[in-house]
C-alpha cells in the first residue's frame, strides 16, 4: 500500500511516542531536596507576608469607603431629605460590603494556604518547635505571645458582615420611606 503525502512515516511516529513518554516522565512529582525546601519555606513566608499586607491595605480602603458613604448619607446630620438618595447610598454600601467580604475570604484563604505550606515544610525539615514559624508547631510561643484572644481575621470578617447588615438595614429603611411617600 502506498503512503499518502502528508502522513507521518514510522520513524516520525516513533519519535513522537518517545517525546510523549519523556513529557509524561517529566510531569511526575518528585521530592524536594533540603535546599529546595528551604527556598520553598522562604517563599511561603514571603507570600504570606505579602498577602497579609494586601489584606490590611484593602481593609483600610474598605473602612474609609464605609466612613465616606456614611458621611455622605448623613451629611446634614439627619436623614437625607430625599429617601431615594438614601436607598442609592445604602445599596452602594451593601454592594461594597459584599465585594469586600468575597475579596477578604479569598485573601484569607491564601494566607491559610501559605501557613499550611510553611507547617508542612517545617515538618519535613524536622524543625524543633522552638524554632518554627508555624503557630501550630510552635504552640508554646504562640500561646505565650498571642494567647486565646480573638483573632484579627475573625474581627475583620465580623466587621464586614456587620457593615453589610447595617447597610442592608439602612437600605430597607430608605426603601420603606420611599414607598411610604
Amino acid at each position: 500500500m502506498e503512503k499518502l503525502s502528508g502522513w507521518p512515516d514510522a520513524e516520525l511516529e516513533t519519535q513522537m511516542t518517545v517525546n510523549k513518554s519523556e513529557k509524561t516522565e517529566s510531569l511526575e512529582q518528585r521530592e524536594l531536596n533540603e535546599n529546595e525546601l528551604w527556598t520553598q519555606l522562604k517563599n511561603a513566608i514571603n507570600l504570606r507576608s505579602a498577602e497579609d499586607h494586601v489584606l490590611w491595605n484593602i481593609f483600610g480602603i474598605f473602612a474609609a469607603a464605609n466612613a465616606i458613604l456614611f458621611v455622605a448619607l448623613f451629611q446634614t446630620g439627619d436623614f437625607p431629605a430625599n429617601s431615594f438618595v438614601g436607598v442609592i447610598i445604602s445599596i452602594a454600601g451593601l454592594s461594597f460590603s459584599v465585594v469586600w467580604f468575597l475579596i477578604q475570604r479569598r485573601a484569607l484563604g491564601h494566607i491559610k494556604r501559605y501557613e499550611a505550606l510553611m507547617e508542612r515544610v517545617e515538618n519535613k525539615l524536622r524543625f524543633k518547635p522552638d524554632y518554627a514559624v508555624s503557630g501550630k508547631i510552635n504552640e508554646d510561643d504562640y500561646n505565650k505571645y498571642v494567647g486565646k484572644s480573638p483573632r484579627v481575621r475573625t474581627v475583620m470578617q465580623i466587621f464586614s458582615v456587620l457593615a453589610g447588615l447595617g447597610w442592608l438595614a439602612l437600605a430597607s429603611w430608605f426603601i420603606f420611606l420611599t414607598c411610604a411617600d
